[in-house]
């Protein structure tokens, strides 16, 4: 009866031991030397190597892979040590093919301590070895990418709560935030903290939009960097909506700084470009061009409104002898005073324009049959007021003429010509004198 319950079990143990995908082994030590002397019949299934082959002497080391023959030679030196060991090497099978195998041994003791046998199992992870070496090349194909990629690769999560964490991001968050990414695995916060105050709330709205719409996120801000000082940072990032209701960003954050220079400067060259164009150099006034666009768009006006405006050409007397006796810079400096006093005796509606030397011309608009006369009265008392020049003091008069709308004029060049044509009457009646263009025909 007990031989036939062993042979029950024995055949059952074969059952399972042939379907098993590990192969159980034991070793006994010869001359200290561990030797294979019993291994489940499974083995000949999974290598293709029949049993008797694999349990003669020498047959283990010389399948082992070239490369792995080392830690065959430190594993055995470890488990006499340890006890029990567990690590990883390739064998070649019946194929040819070499094949990852985790091996798991422990040596059972004789009662002095000195090693009695071995027992242990090995398994085929070729196909988990596979996939994990895949992952590990794709990681270190993404580490090369994000190392040579300016600025920092990223993966951003925000959850319902509004708290945000970056599951990953590459080591060119350092030199973008001046923080590690392991600084930033749990709370984003410690990234964010870094922009610039006046941007923060510009940051957070385009990342809640983002969030709101599912549209690709773009951002310009700045960042204190710790070392690095203040810089530019832009930022684009497509979102995903996930399962389980966080947001997930795939971005790139690049460093700015000298794009944002680039841009300012050819804004500030724009403007300056522009300035020359329509601006006079040296009083800072509207140039011939701009008061060319400053009357039409007031003439447009005053005809939907219908309401009246005042042309007024004025022409310094004597600035002629001021730059001959006291030189060019100090008449560069007359002139700059009178167009502050021009300024000042309009309103902020009002044109003043140099159109050339040291003639000056003003748009005055919505002035009624004769509310231009005010700012005229204004102009005459601010002109002839000294001006203090070179410890000295200039005076001055001008001759002025006037050409109004609709009463004289209704075309913009037309009006302007009218006006430069009363200014010369006025001066031919001897200087400092106020001639309107509709007294010529009287």
């Amino acid at each position: 009866m007990e031989v036939q319950n062993s042979q029950g079990i024995k055949a059952q143990l074969d059952e399972v031991l042939s379907t098993c995908p590990s192969v159980i082994y034991t070793m006994s030590y010869q001359n200290d030397i561990p030797v294979v002397d019993w291994i489940s019949e499974n083995i000949e299934s999974i290598t293709g190597h029949p049993i008797k082959k694999i349990t003669e002497p020498g047959w283990w080391t010389q399948n082992i892979h070239p490369d792995d023959q080392v830690v065959e030679s430190e594993a055995n030196e470890a488990l006499l040590k340890h006890g029990s060991l567990s690590y990883e090497y390739r064998i070649r099978y019946a194929d040819g093919q070499y094949r990852w195998i985790y091996d798991q041994m422990r040596v059972l003791r004789h009662s002095d301590g000195s090693p009695r046998r071995i027992v242990g199992s090995w398994h085929d992870i070729t196909r988990e070895k596979s996939m994990t070496m895949a992952l590990e090349q794709r990681d270190q194909l993404l580490s090369r990418l994000s190392k040579w990629v300016p600025g920092m690769l990223y993966q951003m999560i925000m959850q319902p709560d509004g708290r945000c964490y970056f599951p990953y991001v590459s080591a060119g968050i350092q030199d973008i935030y001046g923080v590690s990414p392991d600084a930033v695995a749990e709370d984003a916060e410690i990234a964010i903290r870094h922009i610039h105050p006046a941007d923060k709330e510009l940051f957070h709205r385009s990342i809640q939009e983002s969030a709101r719409q599912l549209r690709t996120w773009h951002c310009d801000f700045r960042i204190q960097h710790n070392k690095r000082g203040l810089r530019w940072a832009r930022g684009e990032a497509a979102p995903e909506l996930l399962a389980d209701g966080n947001i997930l960003w795939h971005g790139h954050i690049s460093d700015a700084t000298e794009q944002k220079n680039l841009e300012n400067a050819l804004k500030e060259q724009r403007l300056r470009l522009q300035q020359l164009a329509h601006y006079d150099p040296l009083t800072g006034l509207p140039n011939r061009a701009l008061f060319a666009d400053r009357i039409y768009m007031a003439i447009e006006q005053a005809k939907r409104k219908h309401q009246c405006l005042a042309v007024v050409y004025i022409d310094l007397d004597n600035f002629k002898p001021v730059n001959d006796t006291l030189g060019h810079s100090a008449g560069d400096q007359l002139l700059q005073q009178v167009a502050k006093r021009l300024l000042k005796s309009v309103r902020n509606t009002d044109t003043v324009a140099r159109i050339g030397g040291d003639e000056f011309v003003l748009l005055i608009a919505d002035t009624g049959p004769h509310g231009y006369m005010r700012s005229i009265n204004q102009i005459i008392d601010f002109i002839r007021r000294p001006i203090p020049l070179q410890n000295q003091s200039v005076e001055l008069s001008a001759s002025i003429g006037i050409a109004t709308y609709p009463q004289d004029e209704t075309e913009p060049d037309a009006l302007v010509r009218y006006a430069d044509l009363a200014m010369y009457k006025a001066k031919e009646k001897g200087r400092n004198q106020i001639c309107h263009f509709h007294d010529l025909s009287q």
